[in-house]
This record gives structure tokens, C-alpha cells and sequence, in this order.
């Protein structure tokens, strides 16, 4: 028997292995808990509508990042939104700007604003 061929008892596999999941755990966790915080908000409004803005990005730095979805999130919610979620943009649409940029999803009771 080749004893070369032990994948399994191969340290540097286990650690790859801790690795990806750390990975998975660490990129997956907070998405879900988005998805699941907006399935709870839209579940508490019976009538809705949703609007949602592309945001750029002028920086790399995750602060400044977070300080412009911020204040786009104060302004929305001075109109009577919620934040909902952000999503993905397609790269070529944020390709032109130096920090990418995502969309960002609000929701407000339709039945309140008319």
C-alpha cells in the first residue's frame, strides 16, 4: 500500500478545510441575517413599495464606504423610508468608479404616503 496517498491525515488539507469554512462562515453569516432582516420587515408591511438607488463610492476604504450608505440612509429615512438591503452591481457599471458601488433597497407602507 502507497502511503503517499493519505489525503485525509494531510495537515496542510485539514487546515484548508478550517480555512473555507471560516470563510464561508465569516462572508455567509451576515448575508443571511440581511436577507432574513428584510423578509421580516416586508412581512410587518402589508402594502409596499420599494425603491432602490445606486450608490457610488469615491474611496476604498471601507469607513468612508460605510459613511456615505450612512448618510444616504439618514436622507432616506427623513422621507419616511426604510432601509431594506444592499445588492450587487454589475462590474461594468461600477468599474468607472474608484471604490465600486452597490444598490441599496428601501421600503415604505405604501397605503402612509399617498
Amino acid at each position: 500500500m502507497d502511503t503517499n496517498l493519505q489525503p485525509f491525515t494531510s495537515g496542510c488539507l485539514w487546515s484548508s478545510l478550517v480555512l473555507l469554512l471560516a470563510l464561508v462562515l465569516f462572508l455567509g453569516v451576515p448575508r443571511i441575517r440581511m436577507e432574513l432582516r428584510a423578509k421580516r420587515i416586508l412581512s410587518q408591511i402589508a402594502n409596499y413599495e420599494i425603491k432602490s438607488f445606486f450608490v457610488s463610492f469615491d474611496s476604498v476604504f471601507p469607513s468612508q464606504k460605510r459613511a456615505v450608505m450612512d448618510k444616504k440612509i439618514a436622507e432616506m429615512e427623513s422621507q419616511g423610508w426604510i432601509y431594506l438591503r444592499s445588492g450587487e452591481v454589475n462590474p461594468l457599471k461600477t468599474i468607472k468608479y474608484l471604490g465600486g458601488g452597490l444598490n441599496m433597497y428601501f421600503v415604505r407602507d405604501s397605503v402612509q404616503h399617498q
